[in-house]
């Protein structure tokens, strides 16, 4: 029952946002201190996806892709620009709205509706799977950790989670809490985690990158100025530590 409310709340939350807010969220702008945030998300999760060894195309054009909470796809899309097959992208939403902007915009790619806390594959399906911004929506612990052990179920052995999302709650949020290094080390034991502090925070970034790209780019390298982590999140090998 918790988790069937919970469903409802986010659900609730998302429909509750203008139409547009589901074609890209923030990111999706022309306004310079968003287009610095996304620009910057884009470098760093191919340098992550390189750190991975998951760079080579050969690689891309071989491995089943999965984005939980994948609004309607447009980051599916960006690694098929990378080099991997529509056919082998899936995505899963919640919200339907998302699906059917998704659908009409990329058609060759697929995408379900339902929540991560139970993904409709079968075990050991998925090379590269990731989340922006899914486990900061989720409140209910119960959802959480059972959306965390659906992630790690679809993961083929030595599959690899991208996550990224903030570990600070914003102000006056109701709907979102930060997740911490903690719980997420709590949520996918047995795992081999990395985490990196990026994305500078976004008062900063939509103050000044209108007058200086040089210079946000200076304060992102200070860990305490960034509000995300990037992970790389590896199931291990049957028998194998987490490394």
């Amino acid at each position: 029952m918790l988790e069937m409310s919970e469903r409802q709340r986010i659900r609730a939350v998302f429909m509750k946002r203008p139409n547009s807010f589901a074609q890209r969220d923030y990111l999706n702008s022309f306004e310079p201190g968003k287009l610095f945030l996304e620009q910057q998300l884009q470098r760093q999760f191919l340098a992550a996806l390189k750190d991975e060894g998951l760079h080579h195309r050969r690689t891309l054009e071989n491995s089943k892709i999965l984005d939980v909470g994948c609004a309607h796809g447009a980051r599916l899309m960006d690694l098929v620009t990378y080099g991997a097959p529509p056919k082998n992208c899936c995505g899963l939403d919640l919200v339907p709205y998302n699906l059917r902007l998704g659908k009409s915009r990329y058609p060759n790619i697929n995408l379900f509706l339902g929540d991560g806390s139970s993904l409709p594959f079968g075990n050991d399906a998925f090379a590269l799977v990731y989340a922006f911004t899914l486990f900061t929506s989720i409140l209910d612990p119960e959802m959480k950790a059972a959306v965390a052990r659906e992630i790690i179920r679809v993961m083929k052995p030595g599959g690899v989670f991208f996550w990224w999302d903030f570990f600070i709650t914003p102000p006056g949020s109701r709907d979102t809490r930060g997740v911490g290094k903690r719980e997420i080390q709590s949520l996918f034991p047995g795992c081999r985690i990395k985490l990196k502090r990026v994305t500078l925070a976004l008062p900063l970034a939509v103050m000044l990158a209108p007058y200086s790209w040089l210079l946000c780019l200076m304060l992102e390298k200070i860990p305490l100025l960034c509000t995300h982590y990037l992970g790389t999140i590896r199931k291990t090998a049957p028998g194998a530590g987490p490394g």
